[in-house]
């Protein structure tokens, strides 16, 4: 069968910005595709993996939650993100950009001194 990978593409990166947490088994159900066929479509299309995107897409979740309600707990974020456990959560922010959410929220408040009303 033959699709148009662009298409499909930009239709798993919908789907992945929505759900960032969800395994990409449960993308290629809905879409009723392999797993290989998803990976070429992201990889020839986007340029980027399953695990790329989906960890930019946690990470724009994150930045939209910090400016919607700066006052969430960490513990929060992690829930409404889909991390099972805040832990979890610390532990891909530190693995991924380097830092602990606390940090990650300080930094975020310099770059948007406004949000700093909001603690």
């Amino acid at each position: 069968m033959s699709y148009c990978l662009p298409a499909l593409a930009a239709r798993l990166q919908e789907l992945i910005a929505r759900e960032p947490r969800k395994p990409l088994n449960a993308f290629c159900r809905i879409l009723m595709i392999s797993r290989h066929t998803a990976r070429k479509a992201l990889r020839q299309s986007l340029g980027m993996t399953f695990r790329e995107i989906q960890r930019k897409a946690v990470i724009e979740l994150l930045n939209r939650l910090l400016g919607e309600g700066p006052a969430l707990t960490v513990k929060e974020m992690s829930f409404r993100i889909g991390f099972a456990s805040e832990a979890t959560f610390c532990h891909f922010l530190k693995r991924t950009v380097g830092v602990t959410p606390t940090e990650y929220r300080i930094h975020k408040m310099k770059l948007n001194p406004r949000d700093a009303l909001h603690f």
